[in-house]
């Protein structure tokens, strides 16, 4: 028994409380091991599974992490001080067997209750990543149909917010291979389209037959994304009343040098007398661009370095198992044990939780800088054999080398 609590106070895993309150366990087992010969030897013995749940309930669930909280220690003391009043000479093996059986139900439940908040925390993180990175391609797109040339305030607002929201909301609902996403950003196309001014009598029909169909989508989409009908209306009349600016200022304009710019009429006429989403695909060819060889300086290359080091080490923490523990001994901070429960390679994101299944979100690149920085260190809490089993072989090797030195 001497050897067994030797090992609990020299655990660094156990905080010093558990420590203290394991200590009154010494007379108890020490009864119970010269009652009952087969404590030492079964490893499945209530009283060897007591210690060993024990233990791994202190290690896991009483930290020094303040916001860690939990009832976990108040039901080990409770355990403990039932031992000790409960146990007499004929119920000595009863007494560890009832007890065992209460605390793993209890910590069952624990462990039930955290799972659940866990991945209620993981769902919750997956749809806000999802929808960050939606909005961001959403706003790539947008910026890009837009372009720098000035549009009607109307038009713009329509496109960069309520449509913009509806384009997200299919984006995370059907994904960008969906005819949903592909009708979704037609409509930009066709939109754009509909308020250039119309220059012949089949552009103008084209249109007419075409505000129809934006008229329907628009509505759609806006009323999934929460518009009413009022609103709905008033973004449907500011197209219209911009189309139809649009195409009567152009038939107001006077006509300069008509001989000179017959071709270009010509060509417009051609590429503008269909709406863009059947239009043929622009035939001009990207110029290459031209790249620039030079030698780095030497304070250039030991910074690619030290980034390339870093990038290691983030894949390094982006290819870690769900589940790992991580150690966090930063300085002038309290320690803390989180477990790694989700992260999304694209964003570098991570999402740990402490033993609650309270979550935090945290970079990889400052996970990867605190294990190389050694504050962070990867827990093998989880693949150690019980406490009692790696007692017992400790004590088994330390016989081996004392006979051989003998």
């Amino acid at each position: 028994m001497g050897v067994l609590f030797d090992h609990i106070l020299n655990d660094k895993d156990l905080h010093d409380t558990v420590k203290s309150l394991l200590i009154h366990l010494h007379t108890p087992l020490l009864k119970l091991a010269l009652l009952d010969e087969t404590f030492l030897s079964n490893p499945k013995h209530d009283g060897r599974q007591l210690v060993n749940q024990l233990i791994s309930a202190g290690a896991r669930w009483v930290t020094d992490d303040a916001t860690t909280k939990n009832d976990v220690f108040r039901h080990m003391q409770a355990i403990v001080k039932k031992n000790i009043t409960d146990f007499d000479h004929d119920n000595s093996s009863q007494i560890f067997t009832h007890l065992a059986g209460e605390f793993n139900t209890y910590i069952e439940k624990i462990q039930r209750q955290t799972s659940v908040t866990e991945k209620r925390s993981i769902q919750a993180a997956q749809g806000k990543e999802a929808l960050e990175s939606g909005r961001k391609q959403v706003t790539i797109l947008i910026d890009k149909k837009l372009g720098d040339e000035p549009l009607p305030k109307p038009i713009t607002q329509l496109i960069s917010q309520p449509w913009s929201a509806f384009l997200s909301f299919v984006l995370i609902r059907h994904g960008e291979d969906s005819l949903q996403w592909q009708e979704a950003v037609d409509v930009i196309d066709n939109l754009l389209w509909y308020i250039e001014p119309k220059i012949n009598s089949e552009e103008i029909q084209q249109a007419a037959i075409l505000r129809a169909e934006l008229n329907e989508k628009l509505s759609d989409g806006l009323s999934c994304v929460g518009l009413n009908a009022n609103e709905i209306q008033q973004h449907l009349n500011s197209l219209a009343m911009c189309a139809k600016l649009a195409t009567e200022n152009a038939h107001e304009l006077p006509e300069a040098n008509p001989e000179a710019s017959n071709e270009d009429t010509a060509q417009q006429s051609t590429i503008k007398k269909c709406p863009p989403n059947i239009l043929a695909a622009d035939s001009k060819k990207p110029s290459t661009p031209t790249i620039d060889t030079f030698k780095k300086p030497l304070t250039s290359v030991k910074k690619d370095n030290e980034e390339d080091d870093m990038d290691d080490a983030i894949a390094d923490v982006l290819s870690l198992d769900f589940g790992t523990w991580l150690d966090w001994q930063k300085a002038n901070e309290p320690s803390r044990r989180l477990k790694l429960t989700w992260y999304n390679k694209k964003t570098q994101n991570c999402m740990l939780s402490n033993a609650m299944g309270q979550q935090v979100m945290i970079a990889a690149n400052e996970i990867a800088l605190g294990i190389n920085q050694g504050w962070i260190t990867v827990s093998n809490t989880e693949l150690k054999k019980p406490f009692f089993e790696r007692m017992l072989e400790t004590m088994v090797e330390q016989l081996r080398l004392k006979t051989q030195s003998a």
